[in-house]
Formats: C-alpha cells, sequence, structure tokens
C-alpha cells in the first residue's frame, strides 16, 4: 500500500488521499455550516484540494511519460515497414 508506483512516482495511498502514510492528516467535519466560508478550515480545504490537484497532474504527468518510454521500446522490436507504391504488384495469400 505504501510502495511506489514506478509509473506514476507515487504510492496509491498518496494518490487516493494527497499525503504520504506516515503523516496523519487532519480530521475536519464532514457537515460545515454556511459560516465558514472565510475561515481556517476552508483556507485548509481550498490548500488541501489545490495539493491533490498538484498530485493528480504530477501522476498524469509520469503516466504520459512512461507511455512514451514503453512505446518506444515496443517500437524498437517492431520489423522495418514496407512501402508500397499504387499500381506496386504483391503476392496476397488467402491461408487465413
Amino acid at each position: 500500500m505504501n510502495s511506489v508506483i514506478a509509473s506514476t512516482g507515487l504510492s496509491m495511498f498518496k494518490l487516493k488521499t494527497g499525503c504520504s502514510p506516515q503523516m496523519i492528516p487532519p480530521l475536519i467535519p464532514a457537515n460545515l455550516p454556511d459560516t465558514l466560508g472565510a475561515s481556517q478550515d476552508a483556507a485548509a480545504a481550498t490548500q488541501f484540494l489545490e495539493q491533490m490537484q498538484l498530485t493528480e497532474h504530477k501522476a498524469k504527468d509520469n503516466l504520459l511519460a512512461a507511455k512514451v518510454i514503453q512505446a518506444f521500446q515496443a517500437d524498437k522490436h517492431c520489423g522495418h515497414q514496407d512501402c508500397f507504391q499504387v499500381s506496386d504488384w504483391v503476392m496476397v495469400t488467402t491461408v487465413h
């Protein structure tokens, strides 16, 4: 649960919660009154959501980088493709 995934560079716990499992996240009640619009709790929640968004972007960037590397490695094993021109003669098999 705390192991880092190579393609994202983050642990699943960090992706889901936004913090490392060694840190205890602050407990915020589920039902906050409407008067807390400019309170410290609202600021903390906003900061948490911004951190989660940054974590999500980092994971997406790492997944994209892993995808590019995987495509590059897979393309190494592809054979040379022949280029055909219009009116070229080709042999077609009907075995399959």
